[in-house]
């Protein structure tokens, strides 16, 4: 999904889902992109510097995943161990973004 339609639909279902109490320091920071807690997202008419870096997010943000999806975890004297907690993720949002791919 490019750029645009992700953050479309993003704005679409953060209005019927809403943040974690966790999340409010990572919706501060959102807004300063011009993205507004619960608000529906025009994508079309963020500033420009706005849209550049939600597009380059956009890549990242899966090729983090495809990465974490590989390689979830370690590998300690022969053994796998997973980091995260399962179910209680909190502000670990590689995690969660990886839970819900």
């Amino acid at each position: 999904m490019d750029a645009p339609t992700f953050w479309n639909l993003f704005g679409e279902l953060w209005q019927t889902n809403p943040p974690h109490d966790f999340d409010y320091p990572m919706l501060h920071r959102m807004a300063r992109l011009g993205l507004e807690t619960s608000q529906p997202i025009d994508f079309d008419v963020l500033p420009s510097q706005s849209r550049d870096i939600l597009t380059r997010a956009v890549d990242l943000g899966q090729q983090r995943i495809d990465d974490y999806w590989a390689n979830p975890g370690r590998i300690r004297k022969g053994w796998w161990l997973d980091l995260q907690p399962l179910g209680t993720w909190g502000i670990a949002y590689l995690m969660r973004a990886t839970i819900a791919w």
